[in-house]
């Protein structure tokens, strides 16, 4: 026999909120924001630090799409109360951390706000006077023209202020900004999330383009994959997400080790002389269905196509060579009627040939 007790699946526990978020901050946020902050705060409390939760665990809880999730946490964000941690180059790919607001007020580090615009930093304010100045430089009048150019849009003066505002105040380079905005535009995001990115990277040490590459090649394997691979191939630009997809394919999907990617890169180069990735896809592909998993298994079977090529190259001269010599000596039903001139000699044929 043994003994149990019944098992309540109930939760019956309690979820604490501090009275500053209640009063100061949830009259700020719409319906959604406010439920994803306490359910997340909820899963903080019960400690799901563990990657057994996510996003998509929020959205459908609540039954909400995930989309609003990650509207609500750049909400929260940007009012300064949580703080997101990344685990790698995908943006959407990060952490949660709930800052205790108690300790923001007593270390004065924060000041609820009613605008959306909340940092620990001292924002620059930057007039339209400055702001012109500025947009004339070299630097940043070419910053402006790609952004337009990216975005497919004019860009007003109070978004040049914003962006100038943002480089004063973080001290980043043009083309760390240049890559906020190209960030956003894949993710279909605006200008709160580019801020939240630049806000992001600041945090990390991050001020010049140099430095992202630098952080993101100690902090991330796939990155540096990437990077790698377009070193071999002698590319200077950052990979596309179709050039990512290949990549992810060829190492993910086929599971072919760097060494071989690298060895059909070479073998790309030196037969298209440009680096061409359905090129390489189609000699991987072709090793896929060979079974070819080594460089050894690579050389083998080059080894035998080039013996396999000279064979048949020997066999083609041969039989050309044979079909020279037979039709040389085709005779017609003309060659079986003897000529009268058959049983002259050489002599006497060119005495016929002067008399006539």
């Amino acid at each position: 026999m043994g003994f149990r007790l019944e098992k309540l699946n109930l939760d019956l526990g309690e979820t604490p909120i501090e009275n500053i978020f209640l009063n100061d901050f949830m009259p700020m946020g719409d319906g959604v924001c406010v439920k994803v902050y306490l359910l997340g705060f909820k899963y903080a409390l019960e400690d799901f630090s563990s990657g057994k939760l996510s996003h998509q665990t929020i959205a459908s809880n609540l039954n909400i799409p995930l989309s609003d999730v990650y509207r609500a946490w750049d909400f929260w964000e940007e009012k300064g109360i949580v703080k997101k941690h990344y685990l790698g180059c995908d943006l959407s790919d990060y952490d949660i951390e709930f800052l205790n607001l108690k300790r923001l007020y007593i270390e004065k580090l924060y000041k609820p706000q009613k605008s959306l615009t909340s940092s620990f930093e001292k924002p620059v304010s930057l007039d339209f006077d400055e702001v012109i100045r500025l947009s004339e430089t070299t630097e940043i009048n070419e910053l402006f023209k790609k952004i337009r150019v990216l975005m497919g849009r004019y860009m007003h003066p109070p978004e040049q202020k914003q962006v100038l505002e943002w480089r004063a105040t973080y001290g980043c380079t043009t083309d760390l900004i240049y890559r906020a905005y190209e960030i956003a535009k894949e993710k279909g995001k605006n200008a709160n999330y580019i801020h939240s990115i630049i806000r992001n990277w600041y945090d990390q040490n991050i001020t010049s383009l140099e430095d992202l590459e630098n952080y993101l090649l100690e902090n991330n394997e796939r990155y540096r994959l990437y990077k790698q691979v377009f070193e071999r191939l002698g590319l200077m630009s950052r990979a596309s997400q179709i050039q990512k997809d290949y990549i992810n394919k060829w190492m993910d999907e086929w599971k072919f080790d760097l060494e071989l990617v690298f060895k059909a890169c070479d073998e790309s180069i030196l037969r298209t002389n440009e680096p061409s990735f359905p090129y390489i896809d189609a000699i991987l592909e072709s090793w896929l269905e060979k079974d070819i998993k080594t460089l050894d298994d690579v050389d083998e079977y080059n080894k035998a196509h080039e013996q396999s090529q000279k064979e048949k190259k020997s066999a083609d001269d041969a039989k050309k060579s044979n079909y020279k010599s037979s039709s040389s000596e085709v005779k017609t039903k003309l060659h079986n009627y003897k000529q009268w001139t058959d049983d002259l000699s050489s002599d006497e044929l060119d005495d016929l040939f002067r008399d006539n």
